[in-house]
C-alpha cells in the first residue's frame, strides 16, 4: 500500500546543479556570498558558528573549484553534532516526543530519502504497518504546525527526509568536507593544494563538535554516530600521515578530534 500525506506536495526543483557543499546533487540555496579560502569561524558556543562553517567550507570548496558560493538565509539549522538543537533567523526551536523522535531516527539514518515505513517501524514497533504510518503522518502534521518548521520535512513515494532546499545539516557539511578531502589527497604531489587542504579540514574540525546526537543512544544512532566518526577520523588520519599543517594549535589533525569525541568514550557507551 501506499502510505503518504494527502496535503503533500514536492517543492519544485531546478535543473540547476551548480556547485554546493549542501547538496549531494549539487543544487545550492539562495544567493551568493564571496568565495574565500581563509576560514574564521566563531566559537563553538556562538549560535551562528554552524553558519560560519557553512559558508567557509562553501568559500573553500568554490574557490578551488571556480565557482561562485551561497548564501543561506532564512534557512532551517540543524545542529547534530554535540547534540541536537534547531536554529532559524537566530531563533532556538523547541521539539519534544514523538516529534523529536522522528528528527532524530531521521538524522541517525541521514536525513534524507529515508524509507518512511522503516522510520514508522522502528518509532511504532508494537503495532501493524498501518497503524504505524498512520502514526508517522500524524507526527509530521503537527511538526509542521510548529513555527519555523513549515517546510522542512518532505514525503513522497513512500520516502522521508529534511529538504536541503530549506535546511542545512552540520553532518551534511561534515560529509561534504570529507568527500572533497578525500578527492583531494587523491592528487598528484605537484598539484596537492596544501593551504586549502588546511583550511577545509579546518571547517571539517570547528563543525565536528561532538558525538552525533550525544543525548540519544538507539541502535541507529550508536551505528551511525560510530560510522560517521570513523569517517572524520580515516580522513584526518591522512592528512597527519601528509603533514598537512593542523592549524595554529599545534596539535595533530586526530587529536583534534579526540579532544571533542574521544574513542574511548564510544567504547564505553557499547559496552
Amino acid at each position: 500500500m501506499f502510505y503518504e500525506s494527502t496535503t503533500e506536495t514536492m517543492p519544485t526543483r531546478s535543473n540547476d546543479h551548480s556547485h554546493d557543499p549542501r547538496r549531494r546533487d549539487g543544487r545550492g540555496p539562495r544567493g551568493t556570498v564571496k568565495a574565500s579560502r581563509e576560514v574564521d569561524v566563531r566559537p563553538a558556543g556562538s549560535e551562528d558558528g554552524l553558519k560560519d562553517c557553512a559558508l567557509a567550507l562553501q568559500g573553500t570548496l568554490c574557490a578551488i573549484s571556480g565557482t561562485p558560493s551561497a548564501d543561506a538565509d532564512e534557512l532551517l539549522w540543524v545542529h547534530t553534532l554535540d547534540g541536537l538543537r534547531l536554529v532559524r533567523n537566530g531563533k532556538a526551536i523547541a521539539v519534544r516526543g514523538k516529534g523529536r523522535a522522528l528528527m532524530v531516527e531521521l538524522l541517525a539514518r541521514g536525513g534524507e530519502d529515508v524509507s518512511a515505513a522503516d522510520v514508522a517501524n522502528a518509532l511504532w514497533p508494537h503495532g501493524e504497518l498501518d497503524y504505524a504510518m498512520g502514526a508517522l503522518n500524524t507526527t509530521l502534521y503537527r511538526l509542521r504546525k510548529i513555527p519555523g518548521l513549515e517546510r522542512a520535512l518532505i514525503l513522497h513515494d513512500g520516502r522521508i527526509g529534511f529538504d536541503r532546499d530549506e535546511c542545512v545539516i552540520d553532518q551534511w557539511l561534515v560529509d561534504s568536507a570529507v568527500t572533497a578531502a578525500t578527492v583531494m589527497f587523491e592528487c598528484q604531489p605537484a598539484t596537492f593544494d596544501v593551504a586549502a587542504a588546511t583550511a577545509l579540514l579546518g571547517v571539517l574540525v570547528s563543525t565536528y563538535k561532538g558525538p552525533l546526537l550525544k543525548q540519544d543512544s538507539s541502535p541507529t544512532v550508536l551505528a551511525h554516530r560510530a560510522q560517521l566518526r570513523a569517517r572524520v577520523g580515516h580522513i584526518l588520519a591522512h592528512a597527519d600521515a601528509l603533514d598537512v599543517p593542523a592549524g595554529p594549535v599545534g596539535r595533530s589533525w586526530q587529536l583534534r578530534l579526540d579532544l571533542v569525541h574521544p574513542k574511548v568514550a564510544d567504547r564505553q557507551r557499547a559496552h
